[in-house]
């Protein structure tokens, strides 16, 4: 009787849970809906913005590598490195061998194509909820074409960039570390890769861009909105007031990158190149701005990760990349 009691309770409250965090939604949804309504003009060149920030920096340098690498794909080239890796990764992080091509995928492709392989798996039956949870930790990355070619082009400092790149792998397998699983998986993964045609690839290809550059627009015009209401701005002065030696509004720059990830990086490209500047774009970078964690979340809740998870693992890995920004710094001469 007790335990019917519990069971009662608990399902209560879960219910109470869902439903305000449903008021909250539609509360975010109408309030972004009234403030476009009464400045369109403001958010639709916003959202131009974001579009044109997009197909400027991020789609020249995104698209070829995204093509090059679903091209190597279809010649089972990423499961061939994935299976050498399995037995490493299964030994260090004690997940299904498959980790290894996920990491594979995720280093290669970037954001967020860990988490929809990680989806694929969990719904082929290949991988637990666990393994799931665990795999999610260190097979979260940007990728390196965006690194090295984008936040490049931002900087003008290829030695810059590297830094970044190696934060964003390095955190990311540290972070594996710390979510490590207890035991180990059992089974092995068999992974095949089906020829497809020059045409299909150039499609799926155009397919994940353009979700890129929708995810991208909208979080710039979101962005735009939380400044003009005057959030984001209030955050960032509290950020400056803080670390009195931070520069004027780079605060405010941290904080769109947060969002944004892109724009975020753009914005604080503005300042000058240095430990501080490397600390807070190893952050961003790492973990993925909520726009790209919205995508990941939308894949991941297929294997029954809840958002709470996937933005601790995103803070704790980033929190590591920014810790080791620091002695990277001193190392390349940052």
């Amino acid at each position: 009787m007790y335990k019917l009691k519990s069971l009662a309770i608990s399902f209560k409250k879960n219910k109470i849970k869902s439903k305000v965090s449903l008021y909250i939604q539609i509360a975010l949804i109408l309030a972004g809906m009234i403030l476009f309504i009464v400045k369109p003009d403001v958010y639709i060149k916003s959202f131009s913005n974001g579009l044109l920030l997009f197909c400027k920096s991020v789609l020249p340098s995104l698209f070829p590598f995204i093509f090059f690498t679903k091209l190597l794909t279809s010649k089972g080239v990423a499961s061939r490195i994935g299976k050498i890796l399995g037995k490493p990764f299964k030994k260090l992080y004690k997940t299904n061998e498959a980790s290894g091509y996920v990491f594979t995928m995720s280093i290669l492709s970037g954001y967020p194509i860990g988490a929809s392989i990680t989806s694929d798996l969990f719904s082929a039956n290949v991988i637990d909820k666990e393994d799931a949870l665990a795999i999610s930790s260190f097979c979260s990355t940007s990728g390196p074409l965006f690194i090295l070619g984008t936040i490049n082009g931002f900087f003008d400092n290829y030695k810059f960039a590297l830094l970044l790149l190696i934060t964003n792998y390095l955190s990311a397998l540290i972070n594996g570390l710390v979510y490590r699983k207890k035991s180990v998986s059992k089974g092995q993964i068999t992974i095949t890769n089906n020829e497809t045609t020059l045409s299909n690839i150039i499609q799926t290809s155009i397919n994940s861009i353009l979700v890129v550059g929708g995810f991208i627009a909208l979080f710039n015009m979101f962005a735009d909105m939380l400044l003009n209401v005057g959030i984001v701005g209030f955050f960032g002065s509290l950020i400056n007031k803080v670390f009195v030696n931070l520069p004027t509004d780079i605060g405010t720059s941290f904080l769109v990158g947060i969002i944004e990830m892109t724009r975020g990086c753009l914005m604080l490209s503005a300042y000058e190149v240095n430990s501080i500047n490397a600390a807070l774009c190893s952050f961003i970078l790492s973990f993925g701005g909520i726009g790209i964690a919205m995508q990941s979340i939308t894949f991941l809740q297929k294997c029954n990760i809840s958002a709470f998870d996937y933005f601790l693992r995103k803070f704790s890995q980033a929190s590591i990349a920014l810790v080791l920004s620091i002695p990277l710094c001193f190392l390349f001469g940052v």
